[in-house]
This record gives C-alpha cells, structure tokens and sequence, in this order.
C-alpha cells in the first residue's frame, strides 16, 4: 500500500488532476492508493482567522482537519473513482475492495493541536497506522537538495514535527516535486 500525499498548495490549475488521474489507473491495476489531501487555502483561511479572531490551537486544529476534509471532496470532484474514508479502518476496506481511497480526516485525537504538525506529519501518522510500505509527499516546489525528513525540514519543506513522525514509519518516503515523471 502506498499513501501519496497531494499538497493543498496543487488545487491550482491542472497539477492536482494529472497526479489523482494516475493514482485511479494505479489503483485500477491493483496497487493499493490512499490520497492524503492537504488543506492548501482553506487551512490558510483558517490561519488568517485565527490571527484575526484569535480562537484557541484546539478550535484552529479541528478547523484545519475540515480544510483537509474541502480539499478532499475537491479532489472527488475531480476523480470520480476516488472514495472517502473518515478513519484507517474504513480505508482499509476501501483500499481491500479496490477503491482508490481519499482520507477525509475529521478528528484526530492523538496528535497534538499545533500548526508544527500539518497534512505532511498526518500523513507519516496515517502511513504509520496503515503500515504502508511507502508515503510520498508531492510539492508544488522543486524536487528538494536535502535527502530525508531533517533536511527537508530545515529547508521548509515540510512542517516542524514531520521528522518525529516519519522516524515512526518504517516504510520508504520520498518527496517529489508535482512535476515529476509519473
């Protein structure tokens, strides 16, 4: 099983349709697929928010778990192979009947309510309860000069708790630039 991440940050133009198209025939083939969509604007417009109206990390972390769950219906709308799952179990099924699986994550109880933990640590989190062999993070930036989780923290390309979580993964992870052959 692979658990691809597809960054918010793709919503624009047709970078998000080519990668969720591939991953259907993928899945169609037989290999295993769950989307982990990030919160791209939405997660923005929460941030803005919380400046603005100054709600608690608690309210703003529900809030960005729902930007996760916009982005997914998007994706849906774009791919209509794709099915939703709210938790690993029924992503498991999903993923056992065929379906190209998209988490729709809604509550997650056991991580820490802080912006140091986006849709890229979910995502380590998800491939670690999924025992995935494989987790790939597609960027909308070049393929990164740094060559696992550290560096690709210290270069900003993912968030501040990601090497936590990926340390707890025992599959392969790869990040990938969006334009990468596929």
């Amino acid at each position: 099983m692979q658990v691809i991440k597809l960054g918010g940050s793709l919503l624009d133009g047709e970078r998000a349709k080519r990668w969720l198209a591939h991953l259907a025939q993928r899945a169609a083939a037989g290999e295993p697929v769950v989307v982990v969509p990030g919160g791209g604007p939405f997660a923005d417009h929460v941030r803005r928010l919380q400046h603005d109206w100054g709600f608690d990390h608690v309210a703003a972390h529900r809030m960005a778990l729902l930007a996760m769950a916009q982005t997914a219906c998007v994706f849906q709308s774009w791919c209509a192979p794709l099915r939703a799952g709210h938790g690993v179990a029924a992503l498991r099924r999903l993923v056992d009947d065929g379906h190209p699986a998209i988490w729709s994550p809604t509550v997650m109880p056991d991580t820490p309510a802080s912006w140091d933990i986006t849709s890229d640590s979910l995502a380590a989190w998800l491939a670690t309860a999924l025992q995935a062999e494989r987790l790939v993070l597609v960027k909308s930036l070049p393929a990164p000069a740094g060559s696992g989780p550290l560096q690709w923290q210290a270069e900003g390309l993912v968030d501040v708790a990601f090497p936590r979580y990926a340390q707890r993964f025992s599959g392969a992870i790869e990040l990938v630039a969006w334009d990468a052959p596929l």
